[in-house]
């Protein structure tokens, strides 16, 4: 099914990003000029999302985004359409592409290169030389990608520690009501045990165990 290359957007200044055509090596590609696969990427974004103060809706419009780059590619920025975009997300609306592509951008994952009709597309030099590229560039989403992967490795960390705290709260709460069936206080903390705690709360509750 054909989309149309562009959709009319909100209006926002004039940029333009200027790059060499060939191929070049950037703080987004490993040490052999590979682009990490976008499951990768995505993976790494997903655990890393509390930290990012990303939602899970937003993401996976990112992920739309970047099914619209090359494997192969010298450049990340994306040419497709809200519509593509909206198409590839199960048909949310512009509004909400609009939103989401707002926050990449407040967070520091995404750069808008608008084209004067708003259009996105790529211009090439007479002699081949230089290219404007006119769209959603990603590259701060791979020129992050190992602090994000660092944010990532955090976020387990914290997890693993909150499982650790909650298996031993809960042991020593069930030790108490083998003593004493009745404790009021063993009770209250295996209720609280059935909410989602933070590495805070448990570290208090054992603190006062």
């Amino acid at each position: 099914m054909p989309f149309p290359s562009g959709c009319r957007e909100e209006n926002m200044a004039f940029t333009q990003a200027t790059a060499p055509t060939g191929l070049r090596t950037s703080r987004g590609l490993s040490a052999d000029n590979s682009i990490p696969e976008r499951h990768i990427v995505v993976a790494t974004i997903r655990t890393a999302a509390p930290r990012l103060g990303l939602s899970s809706s937003v993401i996976s419009t990112l992920e739309a985004m970047l099914s619209c780059l090359a494997p192969k590619r010298n450049h990340h920025t994306v040419f497709a359409s809200n519509v593509t975009l909206s198409f590839r997300r199960n048909g949310i609306s512009d509004r909400t592409i609009r939103r989401h592509a707002a926050t990449l951008q407040e967070i520091g994952l995404l750069v808008r290169h608008d084209s004067p009709n708003r259009k996105r597309f790529t211009r090439h030099s007479g002699d081949g030389g230089k290219a404007l590229r006119f769209g959603f560039d990603l590259s701060p989403v791979f020129d992050r990608l190992h602090e994000i992967a660092a944010m990532a490795a955090d976020v387990m960390r914290e997890k693993e520690q909150i499982g650790y705290l909650r298996t031993k709260i809960r042991a020593v709460a069930n030790a108490s009501l083998l003593d004493n069936p009745d404790d009021d206080i063993a009770l209250d903390i295996l209720r609280t045990l059935r909410r989602k705690l933070t590495l805070q709360d448990c570290e208090h509750i054992l603190a006062e165990l």
